[in-house]
């Protein structure tokens, strides 16, 4: 009977062995500012871990963690204008990873992320410099925020949905600075509605903030010539009528 009784008692410890061997392989600690993306046998299940201890299957559960804190991009283009003259356009764009799309369609690749998100800033503000004298661009750069921002967050931005062209979007965002300031507040609580660069990389966008909005070194170089011609010809015009 004690041999049995010692039987027993081994198979109980194994059983418990086992038992913590499994709890302890089962258990995952999420770091503070990460998300952990269980994959089950290499494939993404559709569950996201949040910060803490959490709980998957051992041997078949993987988990990948994400870095969740807002990233920062610097922007920095040179546009032409429809008056053949350069701008440059400086900011910044912050962005982070979607909790509900981080398990679905979150590219882990960062440098394809910053570099699409880049060519998407381009895209608009190239659209509507080349609709704009510079001189009206520069002093535009209210209009250029607001532009980015409704294009990067909302799934149908107002100047695409009201159908305005290049040459009018600056003007229309300066008239509705306010109203769309007020959207963008509160879209940033609208979970259902997310732009196109958003769903395609599963990031959130917080926002675009312009730096600075100004001519490149030969663009006033020339506005400086033009406008020394426009002195020298009023001043002739004055001379000739003094005469």
């Amino acid at each position: 009977q004690s041999y049995r009784l010692a039987g027993e008692l081994g198979a109980a410890g194994a059983g418990g062995l086992v038992l913590v061997i499994t709890v302890v392989f089962a258990y995952r600690n999420v770091p503070m500012l990460k998300l952990g993306v269980v994959k089950f046998l290499g494939m993404r299940t559709g569950r996201v871990l949040s910060e803490g201890p959490n709980l998957v299957i051992p041997l078949f559960e993987s988990v990948v963690f994400l870095d969740a804190e807002v990233r920062t991009i610097r922007v920095e283009e040179q546009f032409f204008c429809l008056d053949n003259l350069a701008v440059i356009v400086e900011g910044t764009l912050q962005w982070r990873v979607d909790k509900e799309l981080a398990a679905a369609v979150f590219m882990e690749n960062q440098e394809a992320i910053t570099q699409g998100l880049a060519d998407a800033i381009r895209s608009e503000i190239g659209g509507v410099a080349g609709a704009n004298n510079a001189l009206d661009f520069k002093g535009a750069w209210g209009a250029i925020s607001n532009l980015i921002n409704c294009s990067l967050r909302m799934g149908t931005p107002p100047h695409i949905a009201r159908n305005v062209p290049p040459e009018q979007r600056l003007k229309f965002y300066a008239d509705t600075d306010g109203k769309i300031r007020n959207h963008l507040q509160r879209e940033a609580r609208l979970a259902e509605e997310r732009s196109e660069i958003e769903n395609r990389y599963g990031i959130e966008v917080i926002v675009f903030s312009v730096g600075r909005v100004g001519y490149t070194p030969a663009t006033s170089e020339a506005m400086e010539k033009e406008g020394q011609a426009v002195l020298l010809a009023r001043g002739s015009q004055v001379t000739a009528s003094a005469k």
